[in-house]
C-alpha cells in the first residue's frame, strides 16, 4: 500500500519533501566547487589547511557514481554536451528486503540523469575529478553504485 501511495497520491508531497528537506533529490549541476566552498580557491585553501595545519595526510572527496544522488542534471548535460538520459531505477527484490525504503527513494520515484555513452562517461569523470585534483584531494570515495545496477 505504501509503495502505491508514494507513486500516486503522495508523490507530489514526497517531491516537495525531498526538494526542500534533503539532498537526495538533487542532481549534479556543475563541475565547480559548490556553494559550501565558495570557489575553487577556497576549496584548495581548505585542503591545504587540513594537511598543513592539522596534519591530515590524505584528503578524499565523496561523490555518487553518477555525479550526485540523482545523477546529472539536464542543464549540465546541455551546457557540457553530455548524452544524459533520465533512468527510473527499479530496486531488486533482494535490495527491497534489506532496505524497504528504496521503494520510495528519489531515484525510484523521479529518476536519475545517467550518461549513456562510454566516451562521454570518460569525459564526465575527467571533468568531475579535475577540480578535486587541482584542489589537492588525494582520491574520491564513490557511493550509490547499487542504484545503477537495479
Amino acid at each position: 500500500l505504501w509503495r502505491l501511495l508514494t507513486r500516486s497520491v503522495l508523490k507530489e508531497a514526497f517531491a516537495e519533501y525531498f526538494d526542500t528537506e534533503t539532498d537526495f533529490a538533487r542532481q549534479l549541476g556543475s563541475f565547480d566547487a559548490n556553494d559550501k566552498f565558495g570557489d575553487a580557491k577556497s576549496l584548495r585553501e581548505l585542503v591545504c589547511a587540513a594537511k598543513s595545519r592539522l596534519g591530515v595526510r590524505y584528503m578524499y572527496a565523496w561523490h555518487a557514481l553518477h555525479g550526485y544522488w540523482r545523477g546529472v542534471s539536464s542543464a549540465l548535460a546541455q551546457t557540457e554536451n553530455l548524452p544524459v538520459r533520465q533512468v527510473f531505477i527499479s530496486p531488486t527484490r533482494h535490495q527491497l528486503e534489506l532496505e524497504p525504503q528504496l521503494a520510495w527513494d528519489p531515484m525510484v520515484l523521479f529518476g536519475a540523469g545517467v550518461i549513456t555513452e562510454e566516451a562521454a562517461l570518460r569525459t564526465f569523470f575527467a571533468r568531475l575529478h579535475a577540480p578535486l585534483a587541482a584542489a589537492g584531494f588525494d582520491g574520491v570515495k564513490v557511493d550509490v553504485q547499487s542504484g545503477l545496477a537495479a
